[in-house]
């Protein structure tokens, strides 16, 4: 389930006009991360996040090797209106709403079978070079886990 909602954090992001600051292809940063304890070594080897802007949305790729070294991709387009998109090429019964909150931020509800399993907010630094994801993820018992990404962009 964690590999799962690892992927989820990683395909998921903010996309906007080609100079927008989120943008291009991001790597993950694991010495600044912080994932749920116990990690139990189910943390990702690497997380690489590419976005590509489209009119009022964008495209997400992401490539995630597990601890096993197993390479998982996912890809999704979206728009930033709070509806749900389908993210079935890689997910079937997942989606995800998008909403944009400034150039600089924005959020994600994301969904399986229509109920809630993880809420997220991905900031951009002020220089520009640092991605931060925090991600809320819900069990099926109400209980919630919080993991922290940080993306390094790659030039």
């Amino acid at each position: 389930m964690l590999r799962r909602f690892l992927l989820t954090i990683a395909a998921t992001g903010m996309l906007f006009a080609a100079d927008d600051p989120f943008s291009g292809t991001w790597k993950l940063n694991p010495a600044k991360c912080r994932f749920p304890a116990p990690d139990n070594g189910s943390a990702p080897k690497s997380i690489i996040i590419r976005y590509e802007a489209m009119e009022g949305g964008g495209r997400i790729t992401s490539e995630v090797t597990t601890p096993s070294g197993r390479v998982q991709y996912d890809r999704h387009t979206f728009k930033f209106d709070g509806k749900d998109y389908p993210r079935a090429e890689f997910t079937p019964n997942y989606t995800a709403g998008y909403s944009r909150i400034d150039n600089f931020t924005q959020e994600s509800v994301h969904k399986k079978d229509g109920t809630v399993t993880a809420r997220m907010r991905r900031v951009i630094s002020s220089d520009g070079r640092t991605l931060t994801t925090v991600a809320k993820r819900f069990a099926a018992d109400g209980s919630a886990e919080e993991t922290v990404l940080v993306f390094e962009k790659q030039p």
